[in-house]
């Protein structure tokens, strides 16, 4: 009895141990499921993780596992029109089936024309702006990130890393 309360187990120790009944599922067949179960999931977010695959809803983790600098690159898409003028595409409502700007358009740099093109037509036609386009360009431009709340990043540079033409 401590402070007044009464402390009463339900089950007694040496029933909570007995072997199970008949029909009842084995207890260490139970526990090797289970364990084989968290094992196999540990194991594959690990595999992802270190192969860097995003497969929803699965994650490789790329949100925290990069190193912050005090330099950011980011990458924007931009619709050239027959008069030459540029509008910029805004990347963050894509719809799943085109991929993670922020992941895909680096990795464009060393892709071939076509499949440069291909992905591209898709993130205008996803965008809704390929009526007047003639050209797609990609600009990778570096900032300064700023600590402060209300100081925006410095754009350091902006270039042209590829373009493709739109059929």
């Amino acid at each position: 009895m401590l402070g007044g309360l009464v402390t009463v187990r339900a089950t007694p120790r040496s029933a909570r141990r007995a072997h199970p009944e008949p029909g009842e599922p084995d207890a260490r067949r139970t526990t090797r499921l289970a364990r084989t179960v968290t094992y196999g999931l540990c194991g594959g977010l690990l595999l992802l993780g270190i192969a860097q695959v995003e497969v929803w809803p699965l994650s490789a983790f790329r949100l925290f596992s990069g190193v912050r600098g005090p330099e950011a690159t980011s990458w924007q898409v931009v619709v050239v029109d027959s008069d030459g003028s540029e509008r910029l595409l805004d990347l963050a409502g894509m719809p799943d089936r085109v991929g993670l700007p922020h992941h895909l358009l680096p990795r464009l740099v060393d892709a071939s024309p076509a499949v440069r093109e291909d992905v591209l037509e898709t993130y205008v036609e996803a965008a809704g702006a390929g009526t007047s386009a003639v050209r797609v360009r990609v600009y990778r431009v570096v900032s300064r990130t700023s600590t402060e709340p209300d100081v925006a990043n410095i754009q350091l540079s902006r270039h042209v890393a590829y373009e493709v033409g739109l059929p």
